[in-house]
């Protein structure tokens, strides 16, 4: 079962990789979701670095603010995962653009090690990040985007997972 979701997750999120890329090289200007519940997972190990973190802090605002974030419309959740994934905040905390930049650009670079991606990827599922009582709603599609700043560490578990 865990499989299944996680090759699904995995889909998405090579799917969104792509338009992530296009949209940072400007072909793709607007987002024409009207819902949708996305987890962000932040890669924080240690070769991406104070100065890199904040670019890509300010990066994952930028896309947010392409979204009507709303209780009805787009909610976003947030991981940032090294060698062990941290949950920073739920699909239901932060229900407009302003709070959820906010929250975004206050994450904290934590100075840790390794790029287990397979780990991160786990943990949506394992803590329930799309469940109701995280903010999920069974109508929005479930949307997983992964910034890595590379290949994972243990690249064949992620895959498998």
């Amino acid at each position: 079962m865990l499989n299944s979701k996680l090759c699904k997750l995995v889909t998405t999120v090579l799917s969104l990789l792509f338009l992530a890329s296009y949209t940072a090289a400007g072909l793709v200007k607007t987002f024409n979701v009207e819902l949708g519940d996305i987890i962000f997972i932040l890669d924080v190990s240690s070769s991406i670095g104070d100065k890199n973190f904040e670019i890509q802090k300010h990066y994952v605002s930028n896309i947010t603010r392409e979204f009507t974030v709303s209780p009805t419309q787009v909610r976003f959740g947030c991981l940032i995962f090294d060698a062990n994934p941290t949950k920073q905040f739920d699909l239901k905390d932060y229900l407009d653009n302003d709070s959820l930049s906010k929250a975004i650009l206050d994450i904290k670079y934590p100075y840790k090690n390794g790029t287990h991606t397979h780990k991160a990827l786990t943990e949506v599922l394992e803590k329930k990040m799309f469940d109701t009582e995280a903010g999920g709603r069974d109508e929005a599609p479930n949307i997983v985007i992964v910034i890595p700043d590379g290949l994972s560490t243990y690249p064949e578990k992620s895959m498998s997972e």
